[in-house]
């Protein structure tokens, strides 16, 4: 299958190559559409007004629980989850696992990394 690398990630710049979903609705929306060949998911949703900046109540496992009832011949064949929220990263992993997803990586990202583009947004607002 040649088809789209989706970056789920509500912060983080994009890789190039990549087609960047911000929110849970865009996420799905994409991988609804079937086209979706390798996706890259961040758990956590930054809820930021000012200079307050807080974990939101939702998450991006949601995304998670779509995949994982998703038709097998719809899926995603390659799935890497990003996060800083490392407890949280396994977790997604167990569900997708558990669900039949067999090509999964999980890759810890450190906090330096999610705060210098928090810094970069914050300088854009």
């Amino acid at each position: 299958m040649n088809g789209m690398k989706l970056y789920v990630d509500d912060l983080r710049r994009c890789p190039d190559g990549w087609k960047l979903a911000r929110t849970i609705t865009e996420a799905i929306s994409h991988l609804y559409s079937g086209r979706v060949n390798e996706i890259s998911l961040d758990h956590d949703i930054i809820f930021m007004r000012g200079a307050d900046i807080r974990m939101h109540k939702e998450a991006f496992m949601s995304v998670a629980y779509f995949m994982a009832v998703m038709p097998r011949d719809l899926r995603p064949s390659k799935v890497r989850i990003h996060t800083a929220n490392v407890d949280a990263g396994w977790k997604m992993y167990d569900l997708l696992r558990n669900s039949g997803y067999t090509n999964i990586t999980v890759v810890p990202l450190g906090d330096d990394v999610l705060q210098e583009d928090i810094e970069k947004i914050k300088k854009e607002l």
